[in-house]
């Protein structure tokens, strides 16, 4: 089975809002943070990855790239869509089936890679709803990890991303 490349987004613990921002934007911002070599990827996007977390007080989280949040605001789960950049972007994704991914390339800490890459997701057989929305009717190979660096431990990048197959 082939993998295509589909998008990724860059989530340094992120957003208050939408993202406000277009691929090329992203792709730079990827490329500055050197999360593609650090994960070891090709970056090309095509959409983006929209990636939300419910609060306690029913309110919602979406990451933004470069925006830092506390760990206890992405507790998670976290619920994924297509980011509608254009009116074409979502049938330019296509229905599915994708596999979605969440990587930290910071562990333990950014100054001491020792057990870097965790993966906090890994989920498979998504299809995309009418708007984005993203969902699937099995369980993930790798159910969502929370965020939790250690005590002391300076900001991690986090990196959700999309593939088609």
């Amino acid at each position: 089975m082939r993998f295509s490349n589909v998008a990724f987004v860059l989530s340094f613990l992120s957003c208050l809002y939408r993202q406000e921002i277009n691929l090329s934007d992203m792709k730079a911002m990827f490329d500055e943070a050197n999360i593609p070599a650090d994960i070891g990827i090709n970056f090309d996007p095509t959409v983006l990855l929209e990636v939300s977390f419910s609060q306690p007080d029913s309110s919602v989280i979406m990451l933004k790239a470069g925006v830092q949040l506390p760990c206890n605001a992405t507790a998670g789960p976290p619920v994924f869509s297509i980011c509608c950049i254009s009116s074409d972007t979502v049938d330019a994704a296509g229905p599915g089936p994708f596999v979605i991914a969440a990587v930290d390339p910071d562990a333990p800490n950014p100054q001491q890679l020792t057990i870097a890459q965790v993966r906090h997701f890994l989920g498979s057989d998504f299809t995309q709803e009418t708007g984005g929305a993203l969902v699937n009717s099995i369980t993930a190979i790798s159910e969502f990890m929370r965020p939790t660096p250690p005590a002391g431990s300076d900001a991690h990048r986090y990196a959700s991303l999309i593939l088609q197959f």
